[in-house]
């Protein structure tokens, strides 16, 4: 089996995964860590009940979709291992008690040390923008799925999850998000879709 196939087949095995725990009622930011769950190496209840509150926008407010900031999450889970020193983030005013000379006079702080997995959100920020933006039309939830969230009416909820409908739309884009985190983090760019 080639590397392609390889490629296409995880990527068909995460959609199963997310259209699974779609059909068991989770949120969309649920089912992309649950999906991902044995690629970022965490298996915790907890945090598939925190991350609960991403959906429907962050809370149900419509904002930025759950399964991008779930994706940032993932990024941050994934790179866990070593990455202490990478977390202590030097970058502190010399006004606050530093007391070597900034690096730059001009703006009186320290050039800052950056945690690896920054890199990576933006590459994820970036290519959620360019991949699934153009089909989305936003990075808001309400925006992807045409729901008001906070007072859902019926024709809304008819749409969504109507055979083809928003639902649908959804699943492919938490699936895309999840082809996008699991090439950011096993260091590749994902195969053309």
């Amino acid at each position: 089996m080639g590397k392609r196939q390889r490629e296409e087949g995880s990527s068909q095995e995460l959609r199963r995964q997310i259209e699974s725990y779609l059909a068991e009622g989770k949120q969309c930011s649920q089912c992309l860590l649950l999906a991902l769950k044995d690629i970022i190496g965490v298996h915790d209840d907890v945090l598939t009940t925190a991350t609960r509150t991403l959906g429907r926008g962050m809370g149900g407010s419509g904002a930025v979709c759950g399964a991008l900031t779930a994706g940032i999450l993932a990024l941050g889970l994934a790179n866990q291992r070593g990455s202490e020193q990478a977390g202590a983030m030097d970058g502190v005013p010399s006004r606050y008690g530093r007391s070597a000379p900034p690096r730059n006079d001009f703006l009186d702080i320290y050039a800052p040390a950056e945690p690896p997995e920054f890199v990576q959100c933006r590459e994820l920020i970036s290519r959620f923008s360019q991949e699934v933006v153009p089909h989305a039309g936003s990075f808001n939830c309400r925006d992807i799925s045409g729901i008001d969230w906070s007072l859902p009416n019926a024709e809304e909820l008819s749409r969504y999850y109507a055979p083809n409908g928003a639902m649908t739309q959804c699943a492919d884009l938490i699936s895309r998000t999840a082809d996008i985190v699991v090439s950011l983090v096993e260091g590749q760019r994902p195969y053309a879709a």
